[in-house]
């Protein structure tokens, strides 16, 4: 009986765990397993691979529901309300074309061009 070398008995060692091997390549993967303990110790984690994928249990999973998992969240929270209001503040200010001005009664918010008037302006145009 030819000696086998690691890599050849390490490629045969499910078919060996399996008993698909026919009897002489089996008794040569064998005699390998008795003097190395490489293969061994391979050999070993096979069978503990299979011990514990033969505990798996294939599980049916329903279908998602998008809008159940969306209602199972809490309501909204203070940072994401304060967050979306000045979102929503930007979009009005940035569609309408809104401007903030300081003028000596406190901030005014002008809309549109026309009211965004200087007296500089006004005095070019008299």
């Amino acid at each position: 009986m030819q000696k086998m070398n690691c890599e050849t008995c390490q490629s045969g060692l499910f078919d060996f765990h399996e008993g698909t091997l026919d009897p002489a390549e089996s008794a040569r993967v064998d005699a390998h397993l008795q003097g190395c303990d490489d293969c061994a110790a391979l050999l070993a984690d096979i069978w503990q691979m299979n011990l514990v994928s033969s505990r798996w249990q294939d599980q049916q999973v329903g279908p998602w529901n998008r809008s159940e998992h969306l209602a199972q969240r809490s309501g909204w929270q203070f940072p994401q309300a304060l967050a979306t209001a000045a979102s929503l503040l930007a979009l009005v200010i940035v569609l309408t074309d809104m401007h903030v001005v300081s003028t000596d009664e406190g901030l005014t918010l002008k809309v549109g061009r026309d009211d965004y008037v200087t007296q500089q302006s006004l005095a070019r145009l008299r």
